[in-house]
């Protein structure tokens, strides 16, 4: 996955493009369209490719619910793809499929202190990894090394807190923290919860902590990990840029074995997103739903790896297409 910067707050943006002010589009893609156009959905933001982001993230999804059968909108600007600045568009239609999260507890539960300090190294470590070009390194590997203890020792806090918590950053370490206890079987389901949860960079956390339990269950199997790649598939509905495409990329990883039940289920409300985001500009995003459309199609993956080399989107859509009737 890409960077992922607040390119309306200013920051990482500035460094990327070059440019003091607020960073020019490069791209816009948009999801969530059934009955609304793209060029409805273009007219009423006011904005094209080369002008600067709306100087109003709030104000511009406001100017979509004027669109009739819109309820809900979201402006998600993201980089950087060859150093591409890329406005995603989504849309909620009214009537259509959608993704529900629960509503944001309010407990003063918290975590102790070294819990935190122990997550921020970790993310230390991976940045200094990430800006030496490396997936980990040593600095990786020993700030992970002090997780499990703490983790083991502060299980039922963990848990608390992802739960209860009203401050959705203590929930967001808290989904990352809980996969390092040993018992890991028995926080799989706070993490299931957890994908409903009223934020998205919780929920991001979760698909992301899920998706290695899944591997690590299906790898050992006296683990008693059980992870269903059926809880993503709502998330492909989802008016989060994040959950639609973490969700894509955690079923990409957790169908690979042809998961019969998962893939059915794919054939169905899902496939619309799917074929939304397969045609996606932006390829590092849209192949993960792309894969899934040649499972869907009853492609091998080195066939539909071969179409997209070869330009052949539209015919592994349209092979998924003619698989689901």
């Amino acid at each position: 996955m890409k960077l992922i910067c607040g390119l309306w707050m200013a920051g990482c943006a500035m460094a990327q493009v070059g440019v003091v002010g607020i960073p020019r589009i490069d791209l816009i893609e948009f999801y969530g369209l059934h009955h609304v156009t793209p060029q409805l959905v273009r007219q009423a933001l006011g904005v094209s490719v080369g002008a600067p982001l709306p100087p109003s993230k709030g104000d511009a999804e406001e100017r979509l619910l004027d669109i009739e059968r819109v309820n809900g909108a979201r402006l998600e600007a993201v980089c950087c793809d060859g150093g591409k600045n890329i406005l995603y568009v989504g849309i909620e239609e009214r009537d259509a499929p959608r993704f529900e999260v629960r509503p944001a507890p309010g407990s003063a539960t918290a975590l102790p202190e070294d819990i935190v300090a122990a997550y921020r190294a970790l993310e230390q470590a991976r940045h200094a990894a990430e800006v030496a070009g490396k997936t980990e390194d040593a600095g990786t590997r020993a700030a992970e090394q002090r997780l499990p203890a703490l983790a083991n020792a502060n299980t039922g806090i963990l848990r608390d807190v992802l739960r209860e918590s009203g401050d959705e950053a203590q929930r967001a370490v808290a989904a990352v923290m809980l996969p390092y206890v040993t018992a890991k079987a028995d926080i799989v389901e706070d993490l299931h919860e957890a994908l409903t949860d009223n934020d998205a960079g919780v929920r991001v956390n979760a698909v992301r902590a899920l998706t290695q339990l899944a591997l690590l269950g299906r790898a050992d199997a006296a683990s008693k990990i059980r992870v269903s790649g059926a809880w993503f598939l709502d998330m492909l509905q989802s008016l989060s840029w994040q959950d639609r495409t973490q969700a894509a990329h955690a079923l990409e990883i957790l169908t690979r074995d042809r998961d019969v039940f998962v893939l059915s289920r794919l054939r169905g409300e899902a496939l619309d997103s799917l074929i939304e985001m397969a045609r996606w500009q932006t390829e590092a995003h849209a192949y993960p739903a792309f894969q899934l459309l040649g499972r869907v199609a009853g492609l091998t993956d080195l066939n539909t790896r071969d179409a997209w080399l070869r330009a052949g989107r539209e015919t592994v859509i349209g092979q998924a297409l003619k698989n689901t009737r």
